[in-house]
């Protein structure tokens, strides 16, 4: 009689349920166990839009609310895309980005200050991000000068 009393509860419910979910929540259902995780060895990656450092930890999900994502065009230009946290349904529309164009110990500051006033826990990392992918550009142009 359990099981028919279930099965009556089940049909009788809306065709679609939302709730909102915590990151906290989400990560401890999908977190190592989505499309986007990848397994190397003893090692867990993550390729999912947002994920500031590619791994496979709550701190840089990019399914959570907080996401951040940064990107260097060139040796003298970052761009910041800030996850939006509300009304952000699509990919394409759940992102803002913000372009920043100077010195690059000044782009490591501007990209500090605007992830702080989003996500303290990540604006260190993100910084740190903008130094290294920075310091490739210069690389880059550096050798593409030289062999030309």
């Amino acid at each position: 009689s359990s099981r028919v009393l279930w099965t009556l509860a089940v049909t009788q419910l809306p065709e679609k349920v939302t709730m909102p979910v915590s990151a906290q929540l989400q990560n401890a259902i999908i977190g190592k166990n989505n499309s986007k995780v990848v397994r190397r060895g003893q090692h867990t990656f993550s390729m999912e839009a947002g994920n500031l450092y590619n791994v496979a930890s709550a701190t840089f999900s990019g399914l959570g609310k907080r996401a951040v994502i940064v990107e260097v065009a060139d040796e003298k230009t970052v761009n910041v895309s800030l996850k939006k946290t509300r009304g952000s349904d699509r990919q394409v529309s759940a992102f803002t980005t913000v372009t920043y164009k100077g010195h690059p110990r000044k782009l490591q500051a501007a990209v500090r200050a605007e992830v702080a006033q989003y996500n303290s826990v990540v604006k260190s990392y993100a910084a740190a991000r903008v130094a290294k992918l920075l310091k490739a550009a210069i690389r880059a142009k550096k050798a593409a000068v030289v062999k030309a």
